[in-house]
């Protein structure tokens, strides 16, 4: 949800070629809940994908940054990929927070409503990081 959220910000401030995918760092490949698309139809935001998958080695070396809902993923991620360290980060640490994402899988949509909320003054401190003519991230990310 965070990522689709994420891209629709991008495109408004017309960064197309931003690229954000979404991955989890559990194997397997799960459907995207019906509650997440219907918060993310209800603002406007296609669907990067309708299934997750699993982060990759792949995935974390072509990635400029990798952004975690809480603190343990990130942490698990740092371990598994210590050269990514210097770019993993927790999603309200863009916004001055050190707490995680409430997850709301299996819950009623007023939780994902409320997760989105949570989250959108981060996704858009991020948009406006990357759209930020001044910031550059280096092509090994």
């Amino acid at each position: 949800m965070a990522a689709s959220y994420f891209k629709g910000l991008c495109e408004a401030r017309g960064l197309a070629d931003v690229e954000v995918d979404s991955a989890g760092i559990s194997s397997g490949f799960w459907p995207i809940a019906d509650e997440a698309l219907q918060v993310l139809a209800e603002n406007g935001n296609e669907v990067l994908s309708g299934t997750s998958k699993p982060l990759t080695k792949r995935l974390v070396e072509r990635a400029h940054l990798v952004i975690t809902m809480t603190r343990g993923h990130r942490d698990i991620i740092r371990r598994r990929y210590p050269e990514a360290t210097r770019k993993t980060h927790m999603l309200l640490s863009y916004i001055g927070k050190r707490k995680d994402v409430e997850d709301p899988v299996g819950m009623p949509v007023e939780a994902y409503r409320k997760s989105l909320k949570a989250m959108e003054p981060a996704l858009k401190a991020m948009a406006e990081i990357v759209a930020d003519p001044k910031v550059r991230f280096d092509a090994a990310g």
